[in-house]
């Protein structure tokens, strides 16, 4: 890993029951530290052993004047994907990180910058809220907030909103951390919890005393992945994820994820949705697509699932949503659906989506987009009238939906760059908006010469009117909103205008 250098593995006998991420304090990885790692090999963990010396250096070289900040919950995420891959694991296992003393630190910050489901959880061993980042900016990615004190450190602040469970396993005899700041710190943090340590300090020197509760606290960590709800017999063998909605509706959603798996976006895109009625079903792309795929059988597995909820939730059309990874796959998925299915479709919303799709999840895809996979343009253009939202971020310079132009494509920029500014809500309001019934732009084309009047107000996101350039559309701004500020007397005006302008 260029980020974190050579990194020490160790395998489990038998099929690994997890993975875990592990960073050393400042003494490299040596000692104590590879008797924690064999600990949990031997309940049948594979562990991922990194010498924060590399990582700090890492950081070192990237902390210029004007770097951007630095993400670091993505290379220990790249570093997971990376490893896994490497050494052949059958499924994709989300890992939990754990660090001793300054890595106790950095885990914490990579866990509360990190999208929820994007790791397990974290367990830190002699944690200070304070680090040298070598100095780096970090990110706030899902909400990490510090300041910088006079020696040039940063000072991390409780997470109150953190979705992942934290355990910080603190020596009470710990003279380097204080116990009871630790103690006031993780009483801040959401979901963060202390396990006291009588007879420790911050060198964790004799395993009686600490390897008891320990390997107790892994153990608890790798808890809620394994005890997931059992997927239905005929669609068992699929990664999905169910969101149900409450009341009665007529229709629900599809969501292929990114190559993160079931994460941040995908998961409040989800809740969104069925908070306004949708429930939604999630196919986990990290795990699905670990193992290559063909399009054909991706397909297939598709229609196994649709089929499924439609009869299980007695629903009659589908959305079906796909992000970054999902996004370039799903119109290959569309165009090989069997016919009865597709019919059934009532949009298709790509989020993110790129000029070439990927069949496997591959080190490259997280290095750089790839453009070795089979080209989507060919895919989106064979959809025909299907009703496209295809949304994007401002800058984000690998998305083909302002490229697009089809009748049936609409285009929607919301947020920046490729996570949206975080702006979930907005995007499933709108993707909500646009599917509840038949497009309006094929029939608009249809009438011909005839002359339209379109009225739109001033930052009225919903409608179509700025983009609509046929020659017999004229367009007309008045007022702000859906409701046109109240000026409706205006547009009376201007409809009879209009209609006299249009007389034979």
């Amino acid at each position: 890993s260029a980020r974190f250098g050579a990194v020490t593995v160790y395998i489990p006998e038998g099929a690994p029951r997890g993975v875990a991420l592990f960073l050393s304090g400042d003494g490299g990885w040596e000692l104590g530290v590879v008797g924690m790692a064999r600990a949990l090999a031997a309940m049948g963990a594979v562990v991922i052993g990194a010498d924060i010396r590399q990582y700090l250096g890492s950081l070192r070289r990237a902390a210029h004047p004007g770097a951007p900040c630095q993400m670091i919950a993505a290379d220990f995420e790249a570093l997971s994907h990376q490893v896994q891959k490497e050494i052949g694991m059958s499924e994709y296992h989300v890992p939990v990180l754990i660090g001793y003393s300054s890595g106790a630190t950095v885990v914490y910050a990579a866990l509360v910058e990190s999208p929820p489901g994007t790791f397990a959880g974290a367990l830190s061993l002699g944690f200070c809220p304070d680090q040298d980042f070598a100095g780096a900016a970090l990110c706030p990615g899902a909400g990490l907030r510090y300041r910088a004190n006079e020696r040039g450190e940063l000072v991390l602040e409780p997470a109150a909103n953190l979705k992942q469970p934290w355990i910080a396993l603190q020596g009470q005899k710990d003279q380097v951390c204080e116990a009871h700041a630790v103690d006031e710190f993780a009483s801040r943090t959401g979901h963060g919890e202390v396990v006291r340590l009588p007879l420790v300090g911050h060198g964790f020197g004799v395993e009686r005393n600490w390897m008891p509760q320990f390997r107790d606290a892994y153990a608890r960590l790798i808890v809620p992945a394994e005890s997931a709800p059992p997927r239905p017999p005929e669609i068992s063998d699929l990664p999905v994820i169910e969101v149900r909605a409450s009341g009665v509706s007529r229709e629900f959603a599809l969501l292929l994820t990114g190559d993160g798996g079931w994460a941040g976006l995908d998961q409040e895109l989800a809740a969104r949705l069925a908070g306004n009625g949708v429930p939604t079903v999630g196919l986990n792309s990290l795990k699905y697509f670990w193992s290559e795929r063909t399009p054909e059988r991706t397909a297939e597995d598709a229609s196994r699932v649709l089929r499924h909820y439609f009869a299980a939730w007695n629903e009659e059309r589908v959305l079906l949503i796909g992000y970054s990874f999902g996004a370039d796959v799903l119109p290959f998925v569309v165009n090989r659906l069997p016919p009865e299915l597709r019919a059934r479709v009532a949009s298709v919303s790509l989020l993110g989506i790129d000029s070439n799709a990927s069949f496997e999840i591959r080190i490259a895809d997280w290095v750089a987009s790839d453009d070795r996979g089979p080209p989507t343009r060919p895919e989106l253009a064979r959809l025909g009238a299907a009703p496209v939202l295809c949304i994007y971020g401002e800058g984000e310079s690998d998305s083909i939906c302002p490229q697009l132009a089809a009748g049936n494509v609409e285009r929607a920029q919301i947020g920046r760059g490729h996570h949206f500014s975080g702006e979930y809500a907005t995007i499933a309001d709108r993707m909500a908006s646009d599917d509840r019934g038949p497009p309006t732009r094929p029939e608009l084309a249809r009438l011909g010469a005839a002359p339209v009047l379109c009225i739109y107000g001033e930052g009225e996101s919903d409608s179509i009117c700025p983009q609509l350039a046929a020659g017999n559309v004229e367009r007309a701004q008045i007022g702000r909103g859906h409701h046109f500020s109240g000026e409706y007397a205006t547009i009376a005006d201007r409809i009879l205008e209009f209609a006299r302008r249009a007389r034979p």
